[in-house]
């Protein structure tokens, strides 16, 4: 199915994504731009796709369904942007020759790992339409709430002792923040398989 394979490149381009922070390394960054316009042209098919599906007679379950496929299209296609923006921060860093501090990527890195997983396996729950998988989404998500309020203290605390600067620190806001963002899309293609 064309939307889980969205699904999988929306979590190739977020691992890509955050190569680029972690490496600021301008061939990734590259690489990187070339994936969200891929998202962005499965996005565009499947939508005039499934949008021509919707003009036949369908059941109720088959319309429910499409509409389903149809808000999980425009969630990758969010966590594309979301990526996107990622990258921009990465392509900032280079521009202005900073790396964020090792505390700063050890963070990212832990937020990224759940963040991860919580997209495979929204990916998997609409590949399998299983309802266990959509529900352990919402588990790992109230994670990414959690570790991203820590994270955000525990910046603020570098800040104050002076280990980290405020470009390197809006950067790693700014990275956790869509990383968040893209766990609370991850939820949204649950819900449309659970509901």
């Amino acid at each position: 199915m064309q939307v889980v394979r969205m699904g999988e490149l929306a979590k190739e381009h977020m691992d890509l994504a955050m190569e680029t922070v972690f490496e600021v390394n301008e061939e990734k960054i590259k690489r990187a731009v070339i994936y969200e316009r891929t998202i962005d042209g499965f996005e565009k098919d499947l939508t005039e796709y499934l949008v021509h599906l919707s003009h036949e007679s369908l059941t109720e379950a088959e319309s429910t369904m499409l509409s389903h496929l149809m808000f999980t299209v425009s969630d990758y296609e969010r966590i594309g942007d979301h990526n996107d923006n990622i990258v921009e921060l990465a392509q900032s860093l280079l521009d202005n020759n900073v790396r964020l501090s090792a505390d700063a990527v050890e963070d990212l890195k832990d937020i990224q790992m759940v963040v991860s997983e919580a997209l495979e396996l929204s990916t998997s729950s609409r590949r399998n339409e299983s309802v266990v998988e959509a529900k352990r989404v919402y588990i790992l998500e109230d994670e990414v709430d959690g570790m991203e309020e820590e994270m955000r203290h525990g910046h603020m605390d570098r800040l104050a002792r002076g280990m980290c600067s405020a470009d390197r620190g809006i950067v790693f806001l700014d990275v956790l923040s869509n990383l968040e963002r893209i766990s609370d899309h991850a939820v949204n293609i649950a819900e449309y398989v659970e509901a």
